[in-house]
């Protein structure tokens, strides 16, 4: 069975701050915050500062743009990790920054495939390990993986075949299409595309 990862493409506005961002990351795969996080442009990290820690630790989310990271950091390419001890890792890179459309709200999804892997799975080497038992009836852990992994019956017979690219945003990512606008993000003069998995 292929286990290909979570792709996503979409358009959010440049000047997002990056806790908003992560936010919309969040809606995207049903997750519900809890767990710590941060978003890195090459060795600069953003997340939210925790003065319990005692230590230098991310640098405030809440007072950074996309816009101005991307351009204090001349970087196209970022990395989101969520859930340290999960280690959901994410590659982000913006393809491309133009002009907002007037007639869409930002953020939006303009493509998905692949599973969107349920919070507290494991990470992607417990999630994998979830899917092959999901896969195969027969498995030690199917009931199991059945109770973790909620799915509709048209996505369990797509997941047991390779065919199935086309229909996994159909199936497995109903909720991403309606993932548009966040109480409080910003209006958008530009817009930045960004392919990420």
């Amino acid at each position: 069975m292929s286990r290909r990862p979570s792709v996503g493409r979409w358009r959010s506005p440049l000047n997002i701050r990056l806790d908003r961002l992560h936010t919309v990351f969040q809606t995207a795969f049903s997750w519900t915050d809890s767990h710590l996080w941060e978003r890195s442009f090459g060795q600069t990290g953003f997340g939210i500062p925790d003065p319990e820690y005692g230590f230098d630790g991310p640098l405030d989310a809440r007072k950074a743009t996309l816009a101005q990271v991307l351009a204090d950091t001349r970087r196209k390419t970022f990395r989101y990790l969520y859930h340290f001890g999960d280690a959901w890792e994410h590659s982000v890179k913006i393809e491309r920054v133009g002009a907002a459309s007037p007639h869409l709200t930002y953020p939006l999804i303009l493509d998905a495939v692949g599973m969107r892997p349920p919070e507290d799975s494991g990470g992607p080497w417990g999630y994998a390990e979830k899917l092959e038992a999901l896969g195969d009836t027969q498995h030690e852990y199917h009931e199991e993986a059945l109770d973790s992994i909620p799915l509709s019956r048209q996505a369990l017979a797509i997941l047991g075949t390779t065919e199935h690219d086309a229909d996994y945003s159909r199936h497995l990512f109903p909720s991403l299409r309606s993932v548009h606008r966040k109480r409080g993000l910003e209006a958008a003069d530009q817009a930045a595309s960004a392919i990420g998995c």
